[in-house]
């Protein structure tokens, strides 16, 4: 689990560089504040399998839509989590 939050971020960081924006900063606080509060009381297993097959599929996603340029797409993306 330490790997995913350190790669989270730092793909956090590098989106903040590239996009000024303190909405999209706040988008990604509420989805980490909801990821712990929602994984916080589960069993370790269950968190760590749930939560990494989830996190994969939202990324693949988010970072595609990035690279596409298509912001609306990169914004739903990143509120799935």
């Amino acid at each position: 689990m330490g790997k995913i939050v350190e790669l989270e971020e730092t793909i956090r960081e590098g989106i903040f560089e590239l996009i000024d924006s303190p909405y999209i900063q706040l988008i990604f606080h509420i989805n980490a504040t909801f990821s712990r509060r929602r994984y916080g009381s589960a069993p370790p297993d269950l968190v760590k399998r749930e939560l990494v097959q989830a996190w994969q599929e939202a990324k693949l996603v988010e970072l595609g839509a990035i690279a596409a340029a298509d912001v609306q797409l990169a914004i739903m993306a990143a509120g799935e989590r």
